[in-house]
């Protein structure tokens, strides 16, 4: 098989016959009691964090088994997103590291949904943090490249600050065998600073889609016809996404927002290419928490519910590729 990350990443959908991918997104708020009591027993009794970590990262590591069991027949990706992982400390951090492990071990690309958002020496860090290698020291006190323990297949990276933040990306993944996805045209419909027009006469995440478009020209193409620079474009953006496909003609999309945001399987699917590739649409909350509004939910029925919820994300896309001509 290619190392090219998008090779992979193709590879993976083909296999799959699917262009899903499962955000991992841990919130105890919404988690069943089915699954929650089990902890809340093991929690202390004067609500010490500290005291009470190793219970949250059990709990954490838990669920991602119970979703990616559930969820890996019908999923060629999985998305766990940092910002779910911080609450609780370091040891809910080593949950993070076991969801991206245990996906890579199942056969499941990973893409580390962590925002990065920050220039010059600190976005080399996240870049080697997300996508190695990363500075370890040898046993001569020299640097040596070792792998991160939250390495990934590929990371988001927020445009804000140009080059600055996205050139370290770039060059970690110059090879090919990493990937980044740009937040270019997100899925939030409040007006942001992406809808602010320039004197140039585009919107902002117009500017940013040219900016990714300069990198996506430099990076390495794989046999899949994609390369290493990929984009955030919303599912709920078809006509957005219509017109950054003609400026990126050999990204792929990351297309969140077919869950909670409640795009459609058409929309979501718009910038896709006649071989079905090109697009992978995020689907999250509603896959993780299904049947969670059901009072006598158990244990069984929740990973049945995640499991079917699944399945209608990943043949909805697929009807939605059959209709627009397209198939994997």
């Amino acid at each position: 098989m290619s190392k090219h990350f998008a090779d992979r990443l193709a590879a993976a959908c083909r296999e799959k016959k699917s262009i899903l991918c499962v955000g991992i997104d841990p919130q105890i708020e919404l988690m069943p009691k089915c699954f929650t009591l089990k902890y809340a027993a093991q929690m202390s009794s004067g609500l010490a964090p500290m005291a009470d970590r190793a219970v949250y990262r059990t709990m954490f590591e838990d669920f991602v088994s119970l979703l990616i069991d559930a969820t890996e027949e019908f999923a060629a990706v999985v998305k766990p997103n940092l910002g779910f992982s911080l609450e609780y400390g370091g040891q809910s951090v080593e949950a993070y590291e076991f969801a991206g492990a245990q996906a890579q071990r199942r056969g499941l690309v990973v893409i580390n949904d962590a925002k990065c958002d920050d220039g010059s020496d600190t976005a080399k860090a996240h870049a080697r943090a997300h996508l190695g290698p990363a500075n370890g020291l040898g046993r001569d006190g020299g640097i040596v490249p070792i792998r991160s323990p939250i390495q990934a297949d590929a990371v988001t990276v927020e445009p804000r600050l140009g080059v600055n933040c996205l050139g370290p990306f770039a060059n970690a993944a110059g090879d090919g065998t990493r990937g980044m996805f740009v937040f270019v045209r997100t899925s939030f419909t409040d007006p942001t600073v992406e809808d602010l027009k320039l004197e140039s006469g585009d919107y902002v995440w117009q500017h940013f889609g040219r900016e990714t478009a300069k990198l996506a020209r430099a990076a390495l193409v794989g046999n899949s016809g994609y390369c290493s620079v990929g984009a955030v474009v919303g599912a709920n953006r078809a006509e957005d996404a219509r017109w950054l496909r003609e400026l990126l003609p050999n990204s792929i999309f990351l297309a969140p927002a077919i869950g909670k945001q409640l795009a459609s399987y058409d929309d979501a699917v718009a910038a896709a290419g006649p071989d079905g590739l090109g697009v992978v649409a995020n689907d999250g909350r509603r896959i993780m928490y299904a049947g969670t509004k059901n009072p006598d939910l158990t244990l069984e029925g929740w990973q049945d519910a995640m499991r079917a919820a699944a399945k209608a994300s990943r043949d909805g896309l697929n009807e939605a590729l059959a209709r627009a001509g397209k198939s994997l």
